[in-house]
């Protein structure tokens, strides 16, 4: 467990949800948010995210969720099918 107040000081204000598979999409999205200015979380970049998904990715996306100022979900087709993204919306 982590605190969000200490490991993630320089946390992003938004967390950016997104299928893997949409790589392409999620990075142009990401370009344009940090064209403005915006700060971006991407759970798939952060080296902090165990290897395998397990327990502890729920708690830690949870926390960092909870965090950010801002969720922007990328609503492709198979972000709108994907377990993951439907759960993080949920929290």
């Amino acid at each position: 467990m982590f605190s969000a107040s200490s490991e993630y000081s320089s946390l992003p204000t938004v967390f950016l949800s997104h299928k893997h598979d949409n790589l392409k999409d999620m990075r142009g999205v990401m370009g344009l948010l940090e064209d403005l200015s915006v700060n971006v979380y991407i759970d798939s970049m952060d080296n902090r995210m165990p290897n395998q998904t397990n327990g502890e990715t729920a708690l830690r996306i949870k926390k960092v969720i909870e965090f950010c100022n801002k969720f922007i979900l990328l609503a492709t087709d198979r972000a709108i099918e994907s377990y993951w993204c439907n759960w993080e919306l949920g929290i």
